[in-house]
């Protein structure tokens, strides 16, 4: 996808279990890409979060999270010029 120049947000929505991982997991908004919208679901299912409590216990809650696809750009990196040693 990086040399298709292919970039977007994919905004799912999922549910934390009391255990911390992700199910039930829906793109609530695509990027544009269904490629990219697939990824973010393939993604998704492998997070684990800490997970919400409810009177000192673990509860199972929904939640939303966005996955930004955007292409790195090598910036060239600045090389000092090799300083002449004299002895």
């Amino acid at each position: 996808m990086q040399r298709a120049g292919v970039e977007g947000t994919t905004t799912l929505k999922f549910r934390v279990t009391k255990s911390g991982w992700v199910e039930h997991i829906k793109v609530l908004q695509s990027s544009g890409n269904s490629t990219l919208d697939k990824m973010a679901v393939l993604c998704a299912t492998r997070w684990h979060y800490l997970p919400a409590t409810q009177d000192g216990s673990a509860v199972a809650s929904d939640w939303q999270a966005d996955v930004v696809w955007k292409i790195a750009v090598d910036t060239p990196q600045t090389v000092p010029a090799p300083t002449e040693v004299t002895h």
